[in-house]
């Protein structure tokens, strides 16, 4: 009851990890505590959600909240559901991460916080922020999208690559577009392998006419 009721902001985030300890901290209280006027019982709440559903999927209502999260006006609940995306088994990772960086493009612990969560949803983040020239043509916009197009070529699986030079072609800056591949091609000469193929051959000839 204190953890969600109590007038002070310190009391609850007490309360919050008092029940962690006891091993009685239950998925309604989180949630509760997600939802919390205070931004430092919000950020603690997404630390302590990690402790919930690192190994089991996040419910659909806290799903809901986590997106709603990514915009919210505080910088550190942004930065702490970027780290926090990395663990927890939520749908949606990809649209989220993108969101939180494109509220900071140019801060480089928010660029490494959702970078460090991205592997598994880098095509989809790159693509969703290829579509918004906002961030394209933000300050660090350059540096984060080649970083990304680097972890897409290390993970060096097919469907993926395949996506990203898709997503290129449809770049707007050909100058941004032909550094991202060259980002690709860094990434998959670390892996071992090549961009150069039959497959991708068309498209890199589109992006250099």
């Amino acid at each position: 009851e204190t953890a969600a009721r109590s007038p002070s902001a310190l009391a609850r985030l007490q309360a919050l990890y008092a029940l962690e300890g006891l091993d009685s901290l239950t998925p309604n209280v989180v949630e509760s505590a997600l939802n919390d006027a205070d931004p430092g019982v919000r950020e603690h709440a997404l630390r302590l959600a990690e402790t919930l559903w690192t190994q089991r999927p996040v419910p659909e209502t806290v799903t809901s909240r986590l997106q709603e999260l990514a915009d919210d006006p505080d910088r550190e609940v942004r930065y702490q559901l970027a780290l926090s995306l990395g663990l927890l088994r939520s749908s949606g990772k990809g649209e989220c991460l993108a969101r939180i960086i494109q509220s900071d493009p140019g801060d480089p612990w928010m660029q490494a916080a959702v970078l460090n969560s991205s592997a598994a949803n880098a095509v989809q983040i790159l693509g969703f922020l290829l579509a918004q020239s906002g961030f394209v043509q933000s300050d660090g916009a350059d540096g984060f999208l080649g970083e990304l197009s680097r972890m897409i070529g290390v993970r060096s699986d097919r469907h993926e690559i395949g996506e990203a030079m898709a997503a290129l072609t449809h770049c707007r800056s050909v100058s941004l577009a032909c550094s991202l591949a060259a980002g690709l091609g860094d990434g998959l000469q670390q892996a071992g392998a090549t961009l150069w193929s039959e497959e991708n051959e068309p498209m890199l000839a589109r992006l250099t006419e």
